[in-house]
């Protein structure tokens, strides 16, 4: 388990950590966005949510890039991070002083049937060339301070503890198919996107952003879909895609994989819904609509979870049970679509459009 932590606490607004302790954004860089500054509202009904959280390059980020290259080749393209003020860094005794990375997305994929995955590239979207970058998980880097060179960040160290609950059962051969993980990114090979914002004088209603992507099942299968092919095995500790014909097991020859589950991953306050379909029989898999916080006081006990400004996105869910669907069998050449459809009333940077299930091989 490994949490993502950004410390958005505004010191001068007191603790704020009662429930119904109203949200009031602490210190923003000046220099975001490419010197335009935090898109996220400061006030008003839709203050909900701190910039921070959206990880803004500011002027502690320079850049190397080739001018001469074509948007989108990121070849040769680093991020360069300087400390400010700072005496002591975010675990209170050492401190990050300048480090590079490279900067590698990749928003250019095809499909194993030889076309573009995603389309960020053909809208040129920012995450795609540093050059254009104005933030996410590339200037977020694990201890790098995400205020501006002269800033000081505050001192105090944020200390928090996390309980986990794992339930189990033990494995019954006669009840029990292993499940495999499995998942891709409607962005086709970014990680993650810019939602920009939509023009002046857009109705609300109308302020939606959508990117689309087309794809094999075999396009995200763990190394080779062939159950034939040498040199593929089974990963059974890959991270991300355990799906492998070579899973399977036995004699058997794999054709496929029906999905018990899969979720959505994207990030409030911008997230609409998610989509996938089969492409072959237009048949709807999966729709999932984020369901959004309403509470602003009171969000305790039952309620707690009904907080604004955070959201949830209930899963796809299959299976025997009453009132469950029957899983689709998805072989491994079935063509997919994903659509994801985001609220561009505001910029946002380092939105998300993944697809996270477990499925069981066949």
């Amino acid at each position: 388990m490994m949490p993502m932590q950004i410390d958005t606490k505004n010191r001068e607004q007191g603790k704020m950590d009662k429930p119904g302790d109203p949200f009031v954004p602490g210190i923003y860089p000046t220099t975001a966005h490419n010197g335009k500054g935090i898109p996220a509202p400061r006030s008003g009904p839709d203050a909900t949510y701190s910039g921070l959280l959206e990880c803004p390059c500011t002027d502690r980020i320079t850049r190397t890039f080739d001018d001469t290259k074509a948007f989108g080749d990121t070849t040769g393209q680093q991020i360069h991070y300087q400390h400010g003020p700072e005496k002591k860094g975010v675990n209170g005794t050492g401190i990050v002083q300048n480090q590079t990375q490279a900067f590698s997305k990749t928003c250019g994929v095809l499909s194993a049937a030889g076309q573009m995955q995603g389309e960020l590239l053909t809208q040129r979207n920012p995450t795609c060339d540093v050059r254009a970058y104005a933030g996410g998980l590339s200037c977020c880097t694990h201890q790098w301070f995400l205020l501006d060179k002269e800033q000081e960040s505050p001192e105090e160290v944020l200390e928090y503890r996390i309980k986990a609950r794992f339930y189990f059962q033990e494995h019954d051969p006669d009840r029990h198919e292993n499940i495999w993980r499995w998942g891709f990114a409607t962005d086709a090979g970014s990680g993650e996107y810019d939602v920009p914002q939509c023009p002046a004088g857009t109705p609300v209603e109308n302020c939606v952003h959508e990117i689309t992507s087309h794809l094999q099942v075999k396009d995200f299968a763990s190394g080779t879909s062939d159950p034939g092919a040498q040199g593929s095995k089974c990963d059974l500790r890959n991270m991300w895609n355990g799906l492998n014909a070579h899973c399977i097991g036995g004699n058997k020859t794999s054709v496929g994989f029906k999905p018990v589950y899969v979720g959505a991953h994207c990030h409030a306050p911008t997230c609409i819904s998610q989509e996938l379909y089969n492409s072959d029989t237009g048949e709807l898999i999966c729709r999932q609509e984020a369901a959004y916080g309403t509470l602003a006081a009171g969000a305790t006990g039952e309620l707690r979870f009904d907080e604004k400004g955070y959201l949830a996105v209930p899963p796809c869910v299959w299976g025997g049970e009453d009132g469950l669907q029957a899983p689709p069998l998805l072989a491994w050449d079935t063509n997919l679509t994903s659509i994801k459809r985001a609220n561009s009333t505001y910029a946002h940077t380092g939105e998300m459009a993944l697809w996270q299930g477990r499925g069981i091989l066949v």
